[in-house]
This record gives structure tokens, C-alpha cells and sequence, in this order.
């Protein structure tokens, strides 16, 4: 059988800090990986996760995540820096 789940990723090139009521720190980011899109699902799965996720009045902040809280593992394949995301208006300029 295949992957049920799959998303394509590419490494984190940013600086990536996190912060805390004391201040901040840097994140090591070699095991750190950007989720890009399109994403792949098996439909009856994709389907069946997002059905319960609304039952259960939860948030996701994507399709893959969706699939994870319910137990299937993710496919994580090489993306590509070209692959552009538009998620809101300024992607577009």
C-alpha cells in the first residue's frame, strides 16, 4: 500500500528563534523542515480525518496535521524553493 499522507519540504534557511517570558533563543534548525504545498491524501482518509476534526471542534493549521492527530503518518518528499505558496494577498506581488 502507499502513503496516505504526503507533503513535500524543504530545509528552514531563516534564522528561527523562540521566545519565552525570559527572553529568546535560536533554534537549531538542521532538524527543522518548511511544509509547502500541494499536499497528497488517500480521499477516504483526507476525508474521514477532516470529518472527525470538525466532531471533535478542533484546528489544524493544515491538511497533513489533520491526518497526524488522528495517527497517520506523514510523507515528507524534497520540495522546491520554486514552488511558491499563496496564502495571502502579499504572496501575490
Amino acid at each position: 500500500a502507499g502513503a496516505v499522507a504526503v507533503t513535500p519540504v524543504v530545509e528552514v534557511t531563516d534564522t528561527i528563534r523562540q521566545i519565552d517570558g525570559e527572553g529568546s533563543r535560536v533554534i537549531d534548525r538542521s532538524a527543522l523542515r518548511a511544509v509547502q504545498t500541494p499536499q497528497g491524501f488517500d480521499r477516504v482518509v483526507i476525508t474521514e480525518c477532516h470529518e472527525q476534526l470538525s466532531r471533535d471542534g478542533g484546528t489544524v493549521t493544515d491538511d497533513i496535521s489533520c491526518c497526524e492527530r488522528y495517527g497517520h503518518r506523514a510523507t515528507l518528499v524534497e520540495g522546491s524553493r520554486m514552488a511558491l505558496k499563496i496564502t495571502e494577498p502579499v504572496d501575490l506581488d
